[in-house]
């Protein structure tokens, strides 16, 4: 038997841990209470009502900054994708004959 990638071991164990449901629902609400007490603890970040007056108006300026980049961004990349609204009028490509301009097409009178 081969030896087992590391994601197929992942796979294994996540579905041996899934497939009972009572299982499944204990994990994820371990995760749940962890991920509560590490926000309580203030490890991911501190909500806005809870930041000092100093700390708001930095956090808002990074904010308006990154807006302000995001929305350049959009815009150039819009730029790029999107063809003229209108072409110049000395731009305007002049037709060329088509290849089967002029071609006849001829049936034969053969009887049958």
């Amino acid at each position: 038997m081969p030896r087992l990638s590391a994601a197929e071991k992942q796979r294994r164990y996540h579905a041996r841990r899934d497939a009972d449901p009572a299982k499944r629902e204990a994990y994820l609400a371990k995760g749940r209470q962890k991920w509560r007490e590490k926000r309580e603890q203030g490890a991911y970040y501190k909500p806005i009502s809870e930041q000092s007056e100093r700390e708001k108006r930095a956090k808002r300026k990074a904010w308006r900054r990154a807006q302000e980049q995001s929305r350049r961004r959009k815009k150039q990349a819009s730029a790029i994708v999107t063809p003229p609204l209108s072409p110049d009028s000395e731009e305007q490509p002049v037709p060329q004959p088509g290849r089967l301009e002029g071609y006849v097409v001829r049936t034969s009178n053969r009887t049958m």
